[in-house]
């Protein structure tokens, strides 16, 4: 470790121990934090709340840049920390390498598959659809994702599993198996809608997955502003409490889902991509 004290390290995920950052901040010269969607919010009247808030500030403050994967983070850090060194960038992923622009062409089915996204840290988000949804049961199939994390110590995945089951029957699938990245692609290509009713910034690569392979998609909170920020052709969650069945279940254009994949192949070019990794990096020297 001491070998690369005096070099810029830049810290990626979610959750991190106050001791972990402490140590790290009080070791390495320049250390900068990747923020996958735990932004900070601002406390709640009790003391507890204040106290952790001001003790997540003040490490928030030690890192030299912070980068956030959406706008809408980058302005939570700016305006709830008072925290001007950060960045909104887009993260390299691997979904390029799974392009397959014949995917474009939705097969015909008697029964929409829906995906509902975007793991098992949103089942609160699945209960609150559940009663919108009821509308398609009889013309639609529901997948939930559940796979991580793979414990229910407080039996939330088992309560999502009964109350979907007991209205779309054998039409309802709960994922619970974690698969790697070309896996995962292909399964969430075998989808024509995706949901995700989660407020805070998550399953941005499923997202962008679904985009490239023209499917449907409805958001909310700060992915819905990310996404439509960057110009795509997507819905409201919202929307789906008004909504007739044959509207939520009618599939997008040829022409929009032409034009969000082509929005992802210029999002996440790896020029694109490394144009603005590049100037980032160059901050840290």
């Amino acid at each position: 470790i001491c070998r690369y004290r005096k070099n810029p390290i830049v810290l990626h995920g979610l959750y991190f121990s106050f001791v972990a950052h402490f140590l790290l901040l009080s070791h390495f010269k320049s250390l900068s934090y990747v923020c996958w969607g735990n932004a900070p919010t601002s406390p709640r009247k009790n003391l507890s709340s204040k106290l952790f808030f001001l003790a997540q500030r003040h490490i928030y403050r030690g890192f030299k840049r912070i980068v956030c994967l959406v706008t809408a983070d980058k302005d939570d850090f700016e305006q709830v920390c008072g925290i001007t060194s950060t960045t909104a960038l887009i993260y390299q992923t691997d979904v390029l390498d799974f392009d397959d622009p014949s995917s474009l062409q939705f097969p015909d089915s008697a029964r929409r598959k829906v995906l509902l996204g975007n793991s098992a840290c949103c089942t609160d988000s699945y209960q609150k659809l559940l009663p919108v949804l009821k509308k398609i049961a009889a013309t639609a199939s529901i997948t939930c994702m559940l796979s991580y994390p793979e414990d229910d110590p407080e039996g939330l995945k088992k309560e999502v599993v009964e109350k979907y089951t007991s209205v779309f029957g054998e039409a309802f699938t709960p994922w619970t198996q974690q698969l790697d990245f070309k896996n995962y692609a292909d399964r969430l290509k075998q989808h024509d809608i995706y949901v995700c009713n989660e407020a805070r910034q998550r399953g941005l690569c499923a997202i962008y997955v679904m985009l490239m392979y023209g499917k449907k998609v409805y958001l909310t909170g700060k992915n819905l502003v990310w996404i439509q920020e960057n110009k795509f052709i997507v819905h409201d969650v919202k929307q789906l409490e008004t909504e007739a069945a044959e509207t939520f279940l009618a599939l997008p254009s040829l022409e929009e889902r032409q034009h969000n994949h082509d929005r992802i192949l210029d999002l996440l070019s790896p020029a694109a991509l490394a144009k603005e990794w590049d100037h980032f990096y160059s901050l840290l020297a």
